[in-house]
């Protein structure tokens, strides 16, 4: 019989084996120290479903800043839907009883069956853009390199800030870079912003911004089957302003440290084919839902969501 519940330390080993069958054999999702940052954060859940005691099915959940009809609030950001397909409907099961116990609801990255299940409860679509580039790297990739460099004194004489969450030395000036942003203009978003960025296990980010326009950008390194990336997953741009000369300064910084690809993914619709990004086929896309309220303007940023959550950190 299929029995829904909370995730224990105990449950550990059964995870992992799960994960590795049904997400990756390299995966970052059952890492102790990637569940421990899961489950410090207060504001949280996180579920398996098992049969016979064998997982066959995990969705967590965290509450994260969105804008709606104009001001911030917090919602339940539902990710990490993973189920075994010996064991149909687990998956479904786990999302559905908690779309009923959550009102507003943030569902980020679906693609095929998945994103047609959210349309179908209502779900507001949020425009979402994801693009990859190619990047002739300059080196052989070491992760050890990038993580005890500064990249903000390699590239400031380019004219950009370049600030790390995992730089102690920068933590104000970062603070204040993210505080300026409009998804975090009051109080209700302090928790969050301390575990996203500040905690000891929180994933590595970077933030590039032109001080000139004030625009800005986040990014975050990780590996797929061995090959690194950078990720760009937050797109801040002022006024008229294009993304040229930040995708510029992220493209040189993986270059430099011997990265081929570079991928955007964003909850914003901007035109990369001009830039020479190829966009996916099957573009993932973000949802809104609310079991109670009427939704008339809504808008996710990448960091509410877990798209960085696999940097090498």
């Amino acid at each position: 019989m299929l029995e829904i519940k909370n995730y224990t330390e105990d449950l550990q080993k059964e995870y992992s084996r799960f994960c590795k069958k049904n997400i990756s054999f390299l995966n970052y999702h059952s890492k102790p120290t990637h569940i421990a940052w899961l489950r410090d954060y207060r504001e949280s859940f996180f579920k398996v479903a098992i049969n016979n005691n064998k997982i066959v099915g995990c969705l967590h959940g965290y509450r994260s800043p969105l804008i709606l009809n104009g001001k911030t609030e917090m919602a339940m950001n539902l990710h990490n839907l993973y189920s075994d397909p010996d064991y149909k409907g687990s998956g479904m099961k786990l999302l559905m009883e908690t779309i009923r116990e959550e009102d507003l609801k943030i569902l980020a990255h679906a693609t095929g069956k998945l994103a047609i299940a959210y349309e179908k409860i209502g779900s507001i679509k949020i425009k979402s853009t994801w693009a990859k580039k190619f990047i002739i790297p300059k080196k052989i990739f070491s992760s050890k390199q990038i993580r005890n460099d500064s990249l903000y004194d390699k590239f400031l004489l380019k004219g950009f800030n370049i600030l790390s969450n995992k730089n102690l030395k920068e933590r104000s000036t970062l603070l204040g870079v993210l505080k300026n942003l409009e998804l975090f203009d009051n109080n209700i978003t302090d928790d969050f912003i301390e575990w996203r960025f500040f905690h000891k296990f929180s994933p590595i980010t970077y933030t590039v911004q032109e001080p000139k326009t004030e625009s800005s950008l986040l990014f975050s390194v990780g590996k797929k089957n061995f090959i690194p990336f950078v990720r760009v997953f937050s797109l801040q741009l002022k006024d008229s302003e294009n993304p040229k000369n930040l995708l510029d300064c992220v493209e040189s910084i993986a270059a430099s440290y011997g990265i081929p690809i570079v991928i955007v993914s964003i909850t914003s619709d901007v035109d990369l084919v001009q830039y020479n990004y190829k966009p996916y086929k099957n573009m993932p896309e973000a949802f809104c839902h609310s079991s109670s309220r009427r939704i008339a303007d809504c808008k996710i940023d990448g960091i509410s969501t877990d798209v960085a959550f696999n940097s090498f950190v």
